[in-house]
C-alpha cells in the first residue's frame, strides 16, 4: 500500500488535467447511475458501493485513473492521499470504519457529468 502512495505522489502533475476528462477514459468500466453517481446506491445507508473481487485493487484503480495528472500529496492525517486536480479533488483511503472497504472520494466543481461524492469498494 504505501509503495502505491509513494508511487503516486512521485509522479509529476500535468497542468490542466481534470477530474471529468480523465473520467471520460473509464466511464465504460464505471457508468453513472441518474444523477452523476458512481456505483451501486444501497437502500440502508444511501452510500455508493462497488461490488468488485478485490476492493483494494479497484479503488487504486479508479483513483489512479480519476486523479492521472494530479498533484498528489498525503492527506493532513496521514490515512489516504489527495490529489489536486483543476476541477477538483481526489482522496483515496485503503482503510474507512466499513472493514475492508476502501474508499474514494470526490470533490469536484462546474461539471455537469460527475458530481461529489464518496465510493466505498466491498466484495461481492
Amino acid at each position: 500500500m504505501n509503495d502505491f502512495c509513494n508511487e503516486k505522489i512521485s509522479q509529476k502533475p500535468i497542468e490542466g488535467s481534470s477530474i471529468e476528462s480523465n473520467y471520460q477514459r473509464v466511464k465504460d468500466k464505471y457508468p453513472l447511475r441518474t444523477g452523476g453517481n458512481l456505483g451501486d446506491k444501497t437502500k440502508e445507508t444511501g452510500r455508493n458501493e462497488f461490488h468488485c473481487d478485490n476492493p483494494m485493487q479497484e479503488a487504486m484503480k479508479l483513483y489512479s485513473e480519476l486523479s492521472y495528472g494530479g498533484e498528489t500529496q498525503y492527506t493532513q492525517n496521514l490515512h489516504g492521499i489527495m490529489s489536486k486536480m483543476s476541477d477538483g479533488t481526489i482522496l483515496f483511503r485503503p482503510y474507512t470504519s466499513t472493514a475492508g472497504s476502501p474508499a474514494v472520494e470526490i470533490k469536484i466543481f462546474g461539471t455537469t457529468i460527475l458530481r461529489s461524492q464518496k465510493i466505498h469498494f466491498l466484495m461481492k
